[in-house]
């Protein structure tokens, strides 16, 4: 799979800005996001490493994030709403690649 430079340029950006500290060791909704920052993270790293060739777990544990995301997002505020919505846009825009798409 031809990974886009466009989304490469989007996911070096998200990996160049930290996690705000005030989400470290903050839970919303039961939701650690300092677990799912990690989770997503790794998830698009092993995306991008093998070029798309994730196996089944991992999309779904993308997958998993990414709802995730969504149920946190209206909770934040700050720089913790910018941070997990480039990331909610990252995971959307990978989960959209699977399957050779």
């Amino acid at each position: 799979m031809t990974i886009g430079a466009d989304l490469q340029q989007e996911w070096a950006s998200h990996k160049r800005t930290r996690m705000p500290r005030d989400c470290e060791g903050q839970e919303v909704e039961e939701i650690d996001l300092l677990v799912l920052d990690a989770d997503a993270n790794a998830c698009m790293s092993d995306w991008f490493a093998t070029s798309g060739a994730m196996d089944e777990e991992r999309w779904l544990l993308l997958e998993q994030c990414a709802a995730q995301i969504h149920q946190v997002l209206p909770s934040l505020s700050g720089e913790a709403t910018a941070y997990f919505e480039r990331l909610a846009k990252v995971c959307a825009r990978v989960l959209a690649q699977r399957g050779g798409a």
